[in-house]
């Protein structure tokens, strides 16, 4: 197999996805990207420059992948342009969930981008907090003991372990349909913008520019179906 590190190309990117394909990936959590924001490419030069990657990741969700993405740590209003990929192609966009971060508190972090013009394929998850005192527990690496890290590499992993839960639960469900509850049954009403945006105060349009749908939640998607309706404004 090949090393992630130093892929770039649009061709080397589209060999992961078409990897998924073969080995028959159900969940795909991405924890990278670049550091352009979504919003810097045009849509025709997005399509044109990665044409392979694209057609890849459409192959693997139209054989049961749900892609995962983390948003990015760029302190941004807009996610990381691979994360945010369906903004460009919105035939992507029932199969992908790109995934910003809140701290222990419920509120974005300084370091998450926000979920911008990706509002309608977006959602929140915990991310550990700005200070690593409020990171996330993750085993250390040949140790028996634990360290903690923050990043919304640490909030995608969440939602994907969400969605494989949620797939072993309900098997006739598409990846679609797993995320639509996933979407669907998350809240705004919990979270604080970094600013001290809350949505009683700031109404919705200006949560979902920040969260998407709002944060995960596993009782609520394991629980019960809601149908679909995607956020029709957000403040960009």
């Amino acid at each position: 197999g090949r090393a992630l590190e130093a892929i770039i190309t649009d061709s080397d990117i589209a060999d992961i996805f078409n990897r998924h394909v073969a080995d028959n990936i159900n969940v795909s959590n991405n924890s990278w990207g670049g550091d352009t924001a979504v919003t810097s490419l045009t849509s025709s030069d997005a399509r044109s420059a990665f044409s392979q990657t694209i057609a890849a990741a459409k192959a693997a969700q139209a054989n049961g992948t749900l892609i995962v993405f983390a948003a990015g740590n760029d302190e941004r209003d807009q996610p990381d342009y691979i994360g945010a990929l369906p903004y460009h192609d919105s035939d992507l966009k029932d199969s992908w969930i790109t995934v910003v971060a809140v701290d222990s508190n419920l509120k974005q972090t300084d370091y998450t981008n926000r979920c911008g013009v990706a509002y309608d394929f977006c959602v929140a998850a915990p991310g550990g907090g700005d200070s690593q005192s409020d990171g996330i527990l993750a085993a250390k690496a040949g140790t028996s003991t634990y360290v903690r890290y923050s990043g919304t590499s640490m909030a995608a992993p969440h939602v994907s372990g969400l969605a494989a839960a949620l797939m072993e639960k309900f098997p006739t469900l598409t990846p679609a349909q797993i995320a639509t509850r996933i979407k669907t049954t998350a809240s705004l009403s919990s979270l604080t913008g970094y600013n001290g945006e809350t949505l009683s105060a700031n109404g919705t349009s200006t949560m979902q520019a920040i969260f998407g749908y709002g944060l995960v939640n596993s009782t609520a998607a394991s629980s019960s179906i809601g149908s679909l309706t995607f956020p029709t404004s957000a403040t960009l």
